[in-house]
């Protein structure tokens, strides 16, 4: 039978103490030893840790708690009040912190969660953060990662408050495993020093905000870049969009400018363009089928080492079974980044579209029909656009818009149609 523990007055644990089959609530309370609860647990009033509080069940921190030492909670925890970490948080579920909590983990302090981590109140970050699943932060909610900060996200970050990340001072780092969005009302502000370090791209929403400071720094790994009407302010917005701004920015050995699949005399090629080469020992062709998800080593074309001229490269598709090609660029030292992926359409089939004028200052009119999805990509690889079952007037405006508000280079419109995928080079200038 489970009973609940009410403890009304202060209390100090010293020694090691066990409460099994018990919700335990309780209002003051320091631990200086060990204390394990084999239930649940509320608080009221203040409780400081500087021993061990090992909670199995879920913890509701209504009152102010400070972990000087260690505290594990194998479910979820509730934050409504101060709590403050200084210590060790290990948290075997999720953590929720109310509209009117505050959760601080100090310079030394870390934590651990293993599930997702909602804020919809006050989470400010000196120490070590690790977050497994998802971090929401809520629309009135404020995240402050410090000097020495670190906070890393295994999965989506979504981001819909007031981002004040670091003061004028501050410095930290933010790793993101999957996507980071700003969504409407959010606010990122990233100063000198500052790294959002994004896997899966990052996207900024219609009435989100993004500041990136002299000094600061934003990477949106694969996904890039993506600006779906939000507001970017950077000292070079056009360098953004190419997926990463900033001095921790990579060199890129190569600037590729394009990568597409054109026809001659009835055989098709895979061409490509670079602007510069650093280091480049070569391309890895690589294809798969439509029907499985991993590439293969199809061949090896040399590259030009490091030059600063425009190389153009050709190489024959002696097959049609393989529907996807890309490329594996490969440095001297042994390092490699991949293109963007293109498709190789059936030789018997015709275009169904046809983009003009091409060169364009940035509007385009489409011939023909029936796309059922279209995405636009800079010649990074970076989806600038990608829509579903648009009417072909409104792709007209949607990919003139983009191309207008972007800088001149090669950029690649990909439509799904009746007969495939298609993929048209379209250069603005």
């Amino acid at each position: 039978m489970t009973t609940t523990n009410t403890q009304t007055g202060t209390d100090v644990c010293s020694g090691n103490q066990v409460y099994s089959d018990a919700n335990w609530r309780t209002r003051t309370l320091t631990i200086d030893g060990v204390l394990t609860i084999n239930g649940d647990f509320t608080t009221v009033d203040r409780v400081v840790v500087n021993g061990t509080l090992i909670v199995n069940g879920y913890l509701e921190a209504g009152g102010a708690l400070d972990v000087n030492g260690t505290l594990t909670v194998t479910e979820d925890l509730y934050v409504e009040d101060d709590f403050q970490v200084d210590g060790d948080l290990q948290v075997g579920g999720s953590v929720d912190i109310d509209r009117w909590g505050l959760l601080t983990v100090a310079d030394g302090g870390s934590m651990d969660v293993s599930e997702s981590l909602v804020a919809n109140g006050d989470f400010s970050i000196s120490g070590d953060v690790i977050v497994d699943e998802d971090l929401t932060v809520g629309e009135w909610s404020t995240l402050t990662v410090n000097e020495g900060g670190n906070l890393q996200v295994g999965d989506d970050f979504n981001n819909g408050g007031w981002f004040d990340w670091f003061d004028s001072e501050n410095r930290g780092e933010i790793v993101v495993g999957g996507t980071f969005t700003n969504e409407e009302n959010g606010n990122m502000v990233i100063t000198d020093g500052g790294v959002l370090d994004v896997s899966e791209g990052i996207v900024l929403e219609s009435g989100s905000i993004m500041t990136v400071e002299d000094g600061g720094t934003i990477s949106g790994g694969a996904g890039g870049i993506v600006n779906n009407g939000g507001t970017l302010t950077a000292p070079d917005e056009s360098e953004c969009l190419t997926g990463c701004c900033g001095p921790e920015c990579k060199t890129l050995p190569v600037e590729l400018t394009y990568i597409v699949i054109t026809s001659r005399d009835g055989e098709q090629y895979l061409e490509w363009e670079t602007a510069t080469e650093i280091n480049n020992e070569g391309f890895e062709i690589q294809a798969k089928l439509a029907s499985v998800d991993e590439f293969e080593y199809l061949d090896f074309v040399a590259g030009h080492g490091t030059t600063s001229e425009v190389q153009r490269y050709s190489y024959r598709l002696y097959t049609a079974a393989y529907k996807y090609y890309r490329l594996k660029q490969v440095d001297y030292d042994g390092q490699f980044e991949y293109s963007p992926i293109v498709a190789l359409q059936n030789q018997l089939e015709q275009a169904s579209y046809a983009v003009f004028p091409n060169p364009t200052a940035g509007e385009v009119h489409l011939e023909g029909a029936g796309q059922t999805a279209f995405q636009l990509y800079d010649a990074y690889g970076n989806a600038l656009l990608s829509e579903h079952l648009l009417a072909d007037e409104l792709l007209e405006v949607k990919v003139s818009n983009c191309l207008s508000a972007s800088p001149d280079g090669n950029y690649i419109l990909t439509l799904q149609t009746a007969q495939g995928q298609e993929s048209i080079r379209i250069v603005k200038k």
